[in-house]
């Protein structure tokens, strides 16, 4: 359990860093185009999910192997980039943001 706090308080630091670069960086606009990005994007990703991670961990007696969580998973990622695909044609200002946001929360989803 310390670990995952521990491991959660980095991850939590580390956005927090980014959003922090981001202003420096970048300004008023870039933030607010990264806090709609991620406003668009991360319930999708976070519903597309399904929580398999947590499923598989707690899949005691081995009902269901590796490959057929993965097969499930990578299909909804898919799902998940052509809603978001969608959703940055219909906001063609924060598109950027909105697509590669997208684009790192499938593969962070995919390979976890």
């Amino acid at each position: 359990m310390i670990w995952t706090v521990i491991g959660q308080g980095i991850y939590s630091a580390s956005q927090w860093a980014a959003v922090i670069l981001l202003a420096q960086v970048g300004g008023q606009v870039d933030v607010g185009l990264y806090a709609l990005g991620l406003a668009l994007t991360a319930p999708l990703f976070l519903f597309l999910g399904l929580q398999l991670r947590s499923v598989q961990a707690t899949d005691i007696q081995g009902d269901f192997s590796f490959s057929n969580y993965f097969s499930l998973r990578l299909p909804l990622m898919g799902a998940g980039l052509l809603i978001t695909a969608g959703l940055a044609f219909l906001y063609p200002h924060a598109s950027g943001a909105v697509w590669w946001l997208g684009v790192a929360k499938a593969l962070r989803a995919s390979v976890k």
